[in-house]
């Protein structure tokens, strides 16, 4: 399991991928979002923004991650 705010994921984490739906981000407890001039060739889904420096827990280590925040 992997842990981010006070959410738990059963996902594999590390992987390079960094994108989550708004709709996963919107609950949790991790502050607010800045603008991204960054550019995602993705069908149908526009980047909203980035959520920067958020750890995630994986076993006993933590890791500081930003993530791409996408209306989907």
């Amino acid at each position: 399991p992997c842990l981010i705010g006070s959410q738990t994921f059963h996902a594999l984490c590390g992987l390079g991928s960094t994108v989550i739906p708004f709709t996963v981000y919107e609950p949790l407890p991790l502050g607010d979002v800045r603008p991204t001039s960054i550019t995602l060739h993705l069908a149908d889904q526009d980047p909203a923004d980035i959520l920067g420096d958020i750890p995630a827990i994986v076993g006993n280590f933590a890791f500081p991650v930003d993530f791409a925040v996408l209306e989907m």
